[in-house]
């Protein structure tokens, strides 16, 4: 039976998972077609990646199960890959935001049949810049393994160029066209509560602290996880350069200049000056050209919005302060009763997450408890520290 539904992503890809995954569930490029990768899991769970395009936002899915190979017209599809995939008794088609700030959020989309099975996924509009994209997804039990096969490939998606550029995606059309905010809703724009309940404190304090807990275990460790400070005429020409800082930003980047060769913050790294800037700059850039293609976003989100709120976009008040891959931590400096306050900025969610902390100092503190107590940083990574230095794992209850 064929069911179609209006899906909304966060990230191009949709996952097939076991109900016990073992996140993330890696798909080598080289092994996989241009739509559909198959692999295992560390605790040898099969998983299924399917790239839908460099493009996210709302696409049309179709999902077919049946008992023998369903019919498929092949012209009305631009690409179609089939391979072989055992699912467990509770898998399940999902979507997801990936973040190495936050646990990955699983959206269940459709509970699929246990068993060895043939799948074959087809695709059109993944091209960028797309507004039309559909995924049809087709099961039927099979006795035979076999690889990934690549049946028609008519796009100009590449799997191996995806990889290596995320920074191309754009956000793709809502079905009933662009959704963003009129100058009327600037007036309604709230604060958002911090997601930790960690209340500011002394930075240099913390800072302290933290020096000490991980000297006190690791003497060398220091030196691998951040660089000396900034120089005060350094950080005063960093923030000339953008917006003015709350004191505790200034007071940041006198306490160090970047991350080492070791993660203190786990799944990013700290910035120094110099990289705050470059990343500020391409950020305003390309959120500029976004602004550019449609109105809207430009005049969405005002700076006079208050701290926390969502702006659904980059803006020159945010000021990075760690990034990885497209996710960065920032700090936001406009005005309000959460000035300064430290939120999560995606490459494909942007900040419609409230912050995680009410202030640099806060997130200091969550952190350097963490690594005190051993306790999970953020529900996330669990910190091991000893005289090798410092690393950060899954916790043991994920």
């Amino acid at each position: 039976m064929l069911q179609w539904q209006a899906c909304e992503l966060s990230e191009a890809l949709l996952f097939i998972e076991p109900a016990d995954y073992e996140w993330p569930p890696m798909v080598d490029p080289r092994t996989a077609g241009s739509l559909l990768g198959v692999a295992r899991d560390m605790k040898g769970n099969e998983n299924a990646h399917i790239w839908v395009g460099w493009t996210h936002g709302f696409i049309r899915l179709g999902i077919e199960t049946a008992s023998t190979a369903p019919i498929i017209d092949v012209d009305e599809w631009e690409t179609i890959d089939e391979g072989v995939i055992e699912l467990g008794p509770v898998a399940a088609l999902t979507r997801t935001t990936l973040s190495p700030i936050r646990p990955p959020e699983l959206d269940l989309l459709a509970s699929l049949p246990a068993g060895l099975h043939r799948i074959r996924v087809a695709a059109r509009g993944r091209d960028d810049n797309s507004n039309d994209v559909a995924i049809l997804i087709q099961l039927w039990p099979t006795s035979e393994r076999t690889s990934v096969t690549e049946i028609k490939h008519d796009d100009g998606f590449d799997v191996r160029e995806y990889e290596r550029n995320f920074s191309r995606r754009r956000r793709h059309p809502d079905p009933d066209g662009l959704v963003v905010a009129t100058p009327s809703d600037v007036s309604v724009a709230a604060p958002r509560t911090p997601a930790s309940p960690t209340a500011p404190t002394s930075l240099a304090g913390q800072w302290e602290r933290l020096h000490e807990v991980i000297g006190g275990q690791s003497p060398v460790a220091w030196g691998d996880l951040v660089n000396r400070p900034a120089l005060p005429q350094s950080i005063a020409d960093a923030e000339q350069r953008t917006l003015a800082w709350p004191p505790e930003l200034r007071e940041w980047f006198a306490l160090h200049n970047g991350g080492g060769s070791a993660d203190l913050l786990p799944g990013t790294s700290l910035l120094s000056l110099d990289q705050m800037l470059e990343v500020h700059a391409m950020e305003s850039e390309v959120w500029g050209e976004l602004a550019e293609e449609n109105a809207g976003i430009a005049s969405a989100i005002t700076e006079d919005a208050p701290a926390s709120s969502e702006a659904g976009q980059f803006i020159p008040a945010f000021i990075p302060i760690a990034e990885r891959d497209g996710t960065m931590l920032v700090c936001d400096t406009r005005p309000g009763p959460l000035h300064g306050c430290v939120t999560e900025f995606g490459k494909d969610t942007a900040d419609s997450y409230p912050p995680t902390w009410a202030s640099l100092s806060a997130m200091l503190t969550d952190l350097t408890t963490s690594i005190a107590t051993g306790s999970p940083f953020n529900a996330q990574y669990q910190p091991e520290l000893g005289p090798s230095g410092l690393n950060w794992v899954w916790p043991t209850t994920r």
